[in-house]
């Protein structure tokens, strides 16, 4: 599934990008949130429960399609520090729809539905990653995004559908706490992990197989794997193992990383990241992803898995893999 196909007009088909115009298209200007109910422009930041901003709402959402774009002066990232993009759809089941983020052009990240159930009052975004972060402090940043009105929602049933939505986003600085290797590593002992071996037993129509269970435990033990060492660059993305060809023009959508170092003591260039054996421990979605290494015609590439575990997912639902390619000392 993904977010509907839209038809630009002549001329906006590259509207996320750095080089396009909007005050030439005739794009209207307005301060987030920006927001509908009924066709209204509701200043009540929480109209029936759906959206529960604390910012009142500034701008009205007059179509159902939304383009938003914004080019601004950022300083350099500081070291020690995380930064991601926060996106605000409403809090509550049934509130907002799905959303796509650009940054300088670059699809950041793209989620395909609104809050369902069990979702709710959580944050959505992504981390802005090291290959972003060097394009801040470089000159401006462009950040866009596209979203839906949401007709009605799953809480409370309308008849005609209710045209509904409310959208916000912004930049957040986190300050990551002064850990050594082991500190860090016991971390992520604390919060059991969503894995493939996870995924399998889920069936979104009988809750009771959901249980913290199944999940990925790390019990803080460092296994060695000469054969993952080192660093590698994303060359594809495919549906399965056997799936990748080198010979085949490179595919690559939507990756939740671009590339990875791997160290000798579990580390990774990512500091979030670790890894052990043959998994490597995602924190920024609490993922334990495994990795393989393949040789093809005397090249080695690591795989590993994209992750993307949910209860949400229909069952049978496999994830895909990264293929990254070793890069040369």
């Amino acid at each position: 599934m993904a977010l509907p196909q839209v038809t630009y007009p002549q001329g906006m088909e590259h509207w996320f990008t750095p080089g396009f115009d909007p005050a030439q298209a005739g794009w209207k200007k307005g301060q987030a949130p920006i927001s509908q109910y009924e066709g209204k422009l509701v200043t009540d930041p929480n109209p029936r429960g759906r959206f529960s901003s604390t910012d009142p709402v500034r701008t009205l959402w007059d179509k159902e399609v939304m383009l938003v774009r914004g080019t601004f002066q950022l300083p350099l990232p500081k070291p020690g520090y995380l930064y991601r993009i926060v996106v605000s759809t409403g809090l509550f089941v049934g509130a907002g729809d799905g959303y796509r983020v650009y940054l300088n052009g670059k699809e950041l990240v793209e989620v395909k539905e609104g809050i369902g159930r069990g979702s709710g009052g959580t944050l959505r975004g992504a981390f802005i990653t090291k290959e972003l972060l060097d394009e801040f402090g470089n000159g401006p940043v462009t950040l866009a995004a596209t979203t839906f009105l949401r007709y009605g929602d799953r809480a409370i049933v309308t008849m005609p559908p209710v045209p509904q939505g409310v959208f916000s986003m912004w930049i957040e600085e986190m300050k990551l706490p002064p850990l050594d290797d082991a500190a860090f590593r016991k971390s992520a002992t604390v919060i059991p992990m969503l894995s493939a071996a996870w995924q399998e037993k889920q069936d979104p129509a009988n809750k009771e197989l959901q249980t913290a269970d199944d999940r990925f435990h790390y019990d803080g033990k460092f296994v060695s794997n000469p054969k993952v060492l080192g660093s590698w660059t994303a060359v594809a993305m495919v549906p399965a193992l056997d799936a990748f060809d080198p010979a085949k023009p490179a595919v690559i959508h939507n990756a939740p990383f671009g590339g990875l170092t791997l160290k000798e003591d579990g580390l990774t260039d990512q500091p979030v990241r670790i890894w052990s054996g043959d998994t490597l421990m995602d924190m920024t979605r609490w993922q334990a992803l495994k990795m393989t290494v393949r040789t093809i015609a005397g090249t080695d590439y690591l795989c590993v898995e994209a992750g993307g575990f949910s209860e949400k997912n229909p069952t049978g639902w496999k994830c895909q893999f990264i293929v990254m390619k070793r890069n040369q000392p």
